[in-house]
């Protein structure tokens, strides 16, 4: 059984939050609420069921928090930066986890 995480997420509404979730599997793929992108299967723990997340999503709340913790800037401008350099180091949808 996959080892249980809190992992910080950010919402179809773009609202941040912690999630406690147990990860079953992940895979790039097209789907009609995430778009086309690396997505992580996990049970919710919260919620008690499974859900897709949407990894980029993960990362930019990792970011995000990330930010507040060492006292620097979180606004969404800096936070879409530091994800654009990320993007940069090369093909973002083909690099393996």
């Amino acid at each position: 059984m996959s080892k249980e995480i809190r992992v910080p997420y950010q919402n179809y509404e773009g609202k941040y939050g912690m999630r406690n979730i147990q990860p079953i599997s992940i895979e790039y793929k097209e789907t009609e609420w995430h778009g086309e992108c690396w997505h992580l299967l996990a049970r919710d723990l919260d919620k008690g069921v499974r859900r897709e997340f949407d990894v980029d999503k993960l990362l930019r709340a990792t970011i995000k928090f990330t930010l507040e913790s060492i006292g620097e800037c979180a606004h969404e401008s800096k936070v879409d930066g530091v994800m654009g350099k990320i993007k940069e180091e090369g093909d973002f949808k083909c690099r393996t986890i």
